[in-house]
């Protein structure tokens, strides 16, 4: 996926103090009633991701985070190591493939089993394991237990994404 090129590095640390041990964003300069001189920059999204307004456009916080500390940008997609979206601190943010970001995604809301990659097989009345990875679906069986289910999943989430690999059971 390709990002919009980041504000120079001269920009940013004209209007932004950013303290990579925290994560957190102050501004340096005064810019209007909810940007003061000193202020804590909090802005975030329906999606959970902390933005930065810079000359009219809108950042995620997380790339202007990485871009302020490396004097870069980031070469493809940064992920959040611990899922938290609001945590930028520099050793929560890595550089990943897009493979690799779905790898260490949050186990999804509408799951009913409590364990990520399991759900109810009405049709075989046992418990289904899968795992997407990329576009494809990939079918890892039936079992009688639903913990024997997510082991199935966790053995291929350790096989498709190594390090990136998120069982949904907090890290």
């Amino acid at each position: 996926m390709k990002m919009n090129p980041l504000p120079s590095n001269e920009v940013l640390n004209e209007l932004l103090n950013y303290d990579s041990e925290t994560g957190v964003f102050t501004w340096k300069k005064f810019r209007g009633n909810t940007a003061k001189a000193g202020s804590i920059v909090k802005n975030l999204t329906s999606s959970g991701y902390n933005m930065v307004c810079v000359n009219g456009r809108q950042y995620q916080a997380h790339r202007i985070a990485y871009k302020m500390f490396h004097k870069c940008d980031p070469d493809g997609i940064l992920d959040h190591i611990d899922g938290d979206m609001t945590n930028n601190r520099i050793s929560n943010l890595r550089v990943a493939s897009s493979k690799q970001n779905q790898g260490n995604s949050k186990m999804p809301c509408h799951n009913t089993s409590g364990l990520k990659g399991v759900t109810w097989s009405k049709r075989s009345n046992k418990w289904a394991a899968q795992i997407k990875h990329g576009p494809k679906k990939i079918w890892l069986g039936v079992y009688d237990d639903k913990h024997d289910a997510h082991q199935a999943y966790m053995k291929a989430a350790a096989e498709y994404f190594g390090e990136f690999s998120n069982n949904g059971d907090g890290l």
